[in-house]
Order: C-alpha cells, then sequence, then structure tokens
C-alpha cells in the first residue's frame, strides 16, 4: 500500500509521538529539508521538500502543509534560498518552540515534466493535426504547462483529443496513455497549444465596399492565424487578381486585417435557371446524355441540382464545364 509522505510522517507521529509529549511539556520542531527535489505540482509545500518531525500533532501538521512557494508557470525548475525557508518556517512556529533546522544553502526543486517523452507526444499531436486540418498551414505544438509528472522511464502508448474535432486549433485537452515500469498503465490528461500560421493576404489600406481592388491593395505576410473567426485565403492557394476575376467584395476590410472567403462572394459560372448537357456515365464506360435546368447557381467543379427536361427528376451532379454536368452511375 501507497503512503503519501504526509501520511507516513503522521503515521509515526501517531505511533511515537505521544511517547514523546509524555516526557516534555516543550513542544520541540525538527525540520530537516532537502538540496533538490522533484514533484508533480506548482505549488510547493513544506512536506514536499524535506521532513518535518514534532511532539506536537499540531505544530507537525501545520508545518506539514506549509506553502512555501509556487513555481511560474514558464519554468520548469526553481530554486529557493536558505534565508527565505528560515523565515518562513519561524513565522508560522511561536518563540517558546525549540526548533532545529537543517536547511542547505538553497532548496532545487524540479517540475517533472512531459519533455522526456514530449518529442513523441507532439509527433502523434502533429499527426493528428495534419490529418484534419488545411495542408498549407503552418502547425506547432506546445504543452500549455510543464508540471505534468511523466517519468523519463514511462514508454509512450496513445495520444488522443479528449474533444473529437475536425479541426484541432488553439488550447486543447488529450487524453495521454503511458506505460509505467511494471507494466501497468497510467492516463494522463494534458493541455497542449496548438498554433496555426500562414501567409496571408493582408490589406495595406482600408478597403471599402465596392472599391476597385487590384495586388497594389494587398501584401503578403506570415501571420499566426489561430485567434482569427474565420480561415484567411492563403496566398498558396489563389493570386489576388485571379480572386477578384471570380468573386467580388461584399465586406470592408480595414487595413492589417486578413482577408477571408467571409469577405468574398463567388462569382458563379453557371446561374440559376441556365440550360446544360447533362451526362450519366456508368462504371463500364457507357454514356447517355439528355438536357437539365440548373436548380442553383454554380461553379465548375461544384456539385449542383438539375431538373432533367425528359422525366422532371431531379438530380445531382458535378458541374464539369459551362453548360455540360456529368453524373456517376
Amino acid at each position: 500500500m501507497y503512503l503519501s509522505r504526509f501520511a507516513f510522517y503522521t503515521l509515526l507521529f501517531l505511533c511515537f509521538g505521544t511517547f514523546v509529549s509524555a516526557n516534555t511539556d516543550r513542544t520541540r520542531v525538527e525540520v530537516r529539508l532537502h538540496k533538490e527535489v522533484s514533484i508533480n505540482s506548482k505549488q510547493i509545500y513544506l512536506g514536499d521538500i524535506g521532513t518535518v518531525y514534532s511532539n506536537r500533532f499540531d505544530d507537525f501538521s501545520k508545518l506539514s502543509k506549509l506553502l512555501i512557494a509556487t513555481v511560474p508557470s514558464d519554468q520548469s525548475s526553481f530554486q529557493i534560498p536558505k534565508g527565505y525557508l528560515e523565515q518562513r518556517i519561524r513565522s508560522e512556529v511561536s518563540s517558546n518552540v525549540d526548533m532545529v533546522l537543517d536547511i542547505p544553502e538553497s532548496v532545487i526543486v524540479k517540475l517533472a515534466g512531459i519533455e522526456s517523452i514530449y518529442p513523441q507526444v507532439q509527433q502523434r499531436i502533429l499527426e493528428l493535426v495534419h490529418k484534419n486540418n488545411p495542408a498549407n498551414i503552418k502547425f506547432t505544438v506546445e504543452p500549455a504547462n510543464k508540471s505534468y509528472q511523466i517519468d523519463k522511464e514511462l514508454s509512450l502508448v496513445s495520444v488522443d483529443p479528449v474533444v473529437k474535432k475536425s479541426q484541432l486549433k488553439g488550447l486543447e485537452k488529450f487524453k495521454i496513455i503511458v506505460k509505467q515500469k511494471d507494466g501497468s498503465l497510467k492516463t494522463l490528461w494534458v493541455d497542449f497549444n496548438i498554433r496555426w500560421a500562414a501567409e496571408v493576404y493582408v490589406a495595406n489600406e482600408n478597403i471599402r465596399l465596392g472599391s476597385k481592388i487590384s495586388e497594389e491593395n494587398f501584401s503578403t505576410e506570415m501571420r499566426d492565424i489561430t485567434e482569427e473567426k474565420y480561415i484567411p485565403i492563403l496566398k498558396s492557394e489563389v493570386s489576388v487578381s485571379d480572386l477578384f476575376l471570380k468573386a467580388k467584395l461584399t465586406k470592408s476590410i480595414r487595413k492589417g486585417d486578413p482577408l477571408a472567403s467571409q469577405n468574398m462572394d463567388k462569382i458563379p459560372d453557371l446561374k440559376i435557371g441556365e440550360r446544360l448537357k447533362v451526362i450519366f456515365i456508368s462504371d463500364s464506360g457507357l454514356q447517355v446524355s439528355t438536357e437539365g435546368v440548373l436548380l442553383s447557381n454554380a461553379s465548375i467543379g461544384d456539385q449542383a441540382r438539375v431538373k432533367l427536361k425528359t422525366t422532371r427528376r431531379t438530380i445531382v451532379g458535378k458541374v464539369v464545364d459551362k453548360g455540360l454536368m456529368e453524373v456517376s452511375l
């Protein structure tokens, strides 16, 4: 059975403390601190960094639970000087207590972090991100903090997002399963920050609705787009000149803002009501054609609905050219 350090010394006190107190009315406290410790919490208590003895349970309990410091979230190790520790301990004990302090010049506290298997965890998360997100975006994965207890000798079993999403973005929680030295499995719940960056079009000036737009209105720059409500139009996808041949601006853009598809209204290649040839193609290559009427605006490459002229049925097919649709059977 595993006992925490505090539980162990509580048991020790209950076994021997009564005998000690029976022999003296004066409180005695002894604190011995380690030179270096490893913990799995940002909160550092005296019982985590040393051993506390006392012939009175109240003093023992109070000192063991004494909060010494909090490790900054951006640090994986923390050094506590002897002077501060002495002052902090003595401030909690009355002057009539016999005290013995054994404190090194400084106590080094290390957060047992995820760095030991971090490269493996990072690779697994990156694979998940690339699988579900746009390929032409640069992704970075970093742990939200480093206060997770993952022993260097543990081996990674699996990494999965807690919430299944089509796109992993921003702060996400992952379920990490590791195998311990005794062969048993341990589950960790770890927050990771997934950042998106891409080369996007940025407005050089305020662009009003109805303005004539050209390449000169925009520049390109690499941007962190993690917090953007809409994914901007990426430079690798289309040029500005080609973009505005097939779309028109529907919303004003402020200087410095990225150009997003939500600012644009795509100009369709075909309009509702247009007649087009519909070709049915079987697996064997047999083709049958008829005519139909488009039931919505569409562009080449879109799936669209048409009403057939002969049967009046509505079917869905792919627009492959102006006036031409293919339907696979």
